[in-house]
């Protein structure tokens, strides 16, 4: 599966910065994962885990992703099996790099406003134009620390 990255940035651009002040109905609406996209993005038995870790943020989603109006947002998006050795990912996706589903589109947003920066990971393009956020990933997962 050819993934276009760039495209795939350019869409979350537009996504993002049509929910990025709204209200949690708005996040959850545009961003929340539903159960067949646990198992599109983690293999095996890490899809169940997974969407048991991500039930109680999905219950109570965040709010506005940022306050600073104007904000810029940068997006870096790597296929899954190349989120490590980009070195543009926390380094928690060391830990969980083998749970991820290889050729998916995973993004790592920062939205930059005057002093402030806010950093998020885990938004996942997915086939059918969708999109799902699995915010820090490695924290769904009972994985060793990787040495």
């Amino acid at each position: 599966m050819a993934v276009d990255l760039e495209d795939i940035n350019r869409r979350a651009i537009v996504l993002l910065s049509g929910i990025m002040y709204g209200p949690p109905e708005l996040l959850a609406a545009a961003l929340k994962p539903t159960h067949e996209d646990f198992a599109t993005v983690f293999v095996g038995d890490a899809a169940k885990q997974a969407e048991e870790a991500y039930a109680e943020f999905w219950r109570n989603p965040p709010g506005a992703l940022t306050k600073t109006v104007g904000a810029q947002l940068r997006v870096v998006t790597r296929r899954s099996q190349d989120i490590v050795d980009s070195g543009e990912f926390p380094g928690g996706y060391a830990r969980i790099a083998h749970l991820l589903v290889p050729d998916q589109a995973w993004s790592r947003f920062r939205l930059i406003g005057g002093t402030d920066a806010i950093a998020y990971d885990g938004l996942v393009a997915l086939a059918d134009g969708r999109w799902a956020w699995f915010p820090k990933p490695w924290r769904a997962f009972k994985v060793p620390e990787v040495s």
